[in-house]
């Protein structure tokens, strides 16, 4: 089964890389993007992720070691939907979440599969988490059918990292990837 966070804005900007990640390394997750990523640029599909978990950052940080791993998720960017995205607001039970909802104009969907490892699930959890701090837009999660803005949106991915964790699906998940270097993961031709 595949898990979906969807990142609501008002734009996403060329300069939001190196915001994004400094933003994910106040949570522990020191990364490096696939070079050359830009979000105005980017296709979509699988995006790569050189992370090192920094020590203490969060419960489980030490059982993921000190070495770079290799984690990642789907991405992909969009515009949203103004009629679609005005009946959801009109049904927000937030008053902020619905005014915000009613600026945002693009969409980032973040995604994983199944037999996504932890590192895979907390990457996901928190990129779609401090990207919406960054571009100043929400988290929906339409696993849980809620909303996320700002400092809730960073409890909520603490929350489901730490119990993936703590309960994986299977203990493979746990199985992690050493980071082989970008030369290694360019496509053969």
């Amino acid at each position: 089964m595949s898990f979906s966070l969807a990142v609501l804005a008002p734009t996403f900007s060329d300069d939001l890389g190196p915001r994004w990640s400094t933003e994910l390394a106040r949570h522990g997750l020191l990364v490096e993007f696939y070079p050359g990523f830009n979000p105005s640029t980017w296709r979509g599909g699988f995006l790569p992720f050189m992370v090192k978990v920094q020590s203490g950052a969060f419960p489980t940080a030490a059982r993921y070691g000190s070495d770079p791993l290799l984690g990642g998720f789907e991405l992909d960017f969009g515009r949203t939907d103004a009629e679609e995205l005005a009946e959801v607001a009109a049904e927000e039970q937030v008053p902020a979440v619905a005014a915000l909802l009613e600026s945002c104009r693009v969409e980032a969907v973040l995604s994983t599969s199944m037999g996504r490892t932890v590192l895979d699930l907390r990457l996901q959890s928190f990129a779609a988490a401090t990207l919406a701090i960054v571009a100043r837009g929400l988290v929906m999660d339409g696993q849980q059918g809620k909303s996320f803005v700002g400092a809730e949106a960073v409890a909520n991915a603490a929350r489901e990292s730490d119990l993936f964790d703590a309960q994986p699906i299977h203990e493979a998940d746990w199985d992690l990837v050493p980071f082989p270097g970008w030369q290694a993961l360019e496509p053969a031709g």
